[in-house]
């Protein structure tokens, strides 16, 4: 699992490429494996919001995250709580 601190405008478009990494940094070949992200609006917030995922590269641990306008457009700071 990796920690990613991200910034997303609230009721936008938000799409991130990333590359999956092995301990030592190097890529990782994630051909066959499931993807999951989620966004939650502080450390210890209870709720959490799972982003769209894609494999773009495999071989080369490349995969996108993405959320669209409107499940950008929640009440983050409420949320926090």
């Amino acid at each position: 699992m990796q920690l990613v601190n991200l910034s997303i405008d609230q009721a936008s478009t938000y799409s991130k490429q990333l590359v999956a990494t092995d301990s030592s940094g190097a890529a990782m070949d994630i051909t066959g494996y499931t993807i999951k992200a989620v966004a939650k609006p502080g450390y210890v917030s209870f709720n959490a919001y799972e982003f769209h995922t894609t494999i773009i590269d495999p071989e080369n641990g490349v995969f996108e995250i993405s959320m669209d306008e409107i499940e950008t457009y929640r009440d983050w700071e409420t949320d926090r709580k």
